[in-house]
């Protein structure tokens, strides 16, 4: 599908190295410049192809995952996995006890289940379930920027119980509003839960306050892009196949949109089965087309970061207009600084990767010859 609409013949990329202009492999002849023309042709077909098509990955898909830290990292991570409820997460920990015994053990000793973080985590659950049972969660826009308010202590509340619901933060937020003090208080008592030390720490609900705070709904593809910026507080709800899905139009144009709602309802059939016993390993047959909620909260500076890094035009299509979106909120509630994030790029690219794939050739033939003086 994606050969037709851009057919190799009128294909044009900058693959010479020292030169800016975009040729057709009609206007080449050296054998170096085809050959780099081809590998971009195809990487940029290929890579236009994933990313159309990565909305019917499931969220158990295998990912790589390479992580580094000093010692008080590395023991925080093993404990809050031996206090995860799913096993999984459980075996990892042991497995990454024992790498780490191997080089760091006085370090690691000390991790282990922590009663603090499983009863905690068992009781928030409990009674946001409790609190929330008859009562609906609204329809939200995929962006919704919450303005700082005086009301801190309604805000803070209604952030320990978001991660356990599934409701947006602004209802929540009203919600609040409507508690009785001592309901508040039941709500603050049962997050802080039982803390025995300093090291008890409760979760990031306290971290709340953000000049920039935002809850966002978008496809797991998103999400998983997105949340691996720093400097940021994120929380974001168990995966659901309930807050709806999006699937390209490429897919309908190719004429498969049916064969892919089929795979959609699928999924969202034993979402439903698995929930009834199962629900947080339901999360597992979550499509990355499924959308999810998250919240995060930042500063301008990461915002700056953030935003003008994933508006670049080889990020992804579905990802640069959620961050689009982001800057005119930020816009719009503050004029006088949304000027500051002035490299976030509103345009549009269809062939969003092409000018680094190209990029790509020129630095392999850059470093190929290089290597071939130094020898």
């Amino acid at each position: 599908y994606f050969r037709k609409l851009k057919l190799i013949n009128e294909a044009e990329y900058a693959i010479k190295p020292g030169d800016s202009k975009k040729y057709k492999i009609s206007e080449l002849s050296d054998e170096k410049d085809i050959k780099a023309f081809n590998t971009t042709y195809k990487s940029d077909i290929r890579t236009k192809a994933c990313d159309t098509i990565r909305v019917l990955l499931p969220a158990a898909t295998l990912t790589n995952v390479g992580i580094f830290g000093n010692g008080r990292y590395f023991q925080g991570l093993l404990t809050a996995l031996y206090s995860h409820e799913l096993t999984e997460m459980q075996d990892l920990a042991v497995a990454a006890h024992v790498e780490l015994n191997k080089v760091i053990p006085k370090f690691v000793k000390r991790a282990c289940r922590d009663n603090y973080l499983v009863n905690t985590e068992r009781n928030m659950n409990e009674l946001t379930e409790k609190l929330l049972a008859e009562i609906q969660p609204k329809e939200s826009k995929d962006v919704v920027m919450l303005n700082t308010s005086p009301y801190y202590f309604n805000d803070l509340v209604a952030q320990m119980l978001y991660k356990y619901s599934q409701h947006p933060l602004a209802q929540l937020r009203e919600f609040v509003c409507s508690l009785s003090v001592e309901k508040k208080r039941e709500i603050v008592k049962t997050y802080l839960g039982e803390r025995r030390n300093r090291r008890d720490r409760p979760g990031r609900a306290l971290e709340f306050g953000y000049p920039f705070a935002f809850d966002l709904i978008g496809d797991f593809g998103i999400y998983r892009d997105l949340h691996r910026e720093r400097m940021k507080t994120q929380e974001r709800q168990d995966l659901t196949t309930r807050l709806g899905r999006f699937i390209p139009g490429e897919i309908e144009e190719m004429g498969w949109k049916d064969k892919v709602i089929g795979v959609f309802e699928r999924s969202e059939s034993l979402y439903e089965k698995l929930l009834v016993d199962y629900p947080k390993e339901a999360q597992y047959v979550v499509l990355f087309g499924h959308k999810i909620r998250w919240c995060q909260g930042a500063n301008l500076r990461e915002e700056l970061h953030e935003l003008e890094l994933r508006t670049i035009p080889q990020g992804h299509p579905s990802y640069r207009k959620l961050c689009q979106k982001m800057h005119d909120e930020i816009r719009h509630n503050y004029p006088l600084i949304g000027d500051v994030l002035k490299f976030v790029d509103h345009n549009d690219y269809y062939w969003s990767r092409a000018e680094s794939e190209a990029k790509q050739r020129i630095k392999e033939r850059v470093l190929e010859e290089n290597l071939k003086h130094e020898r």
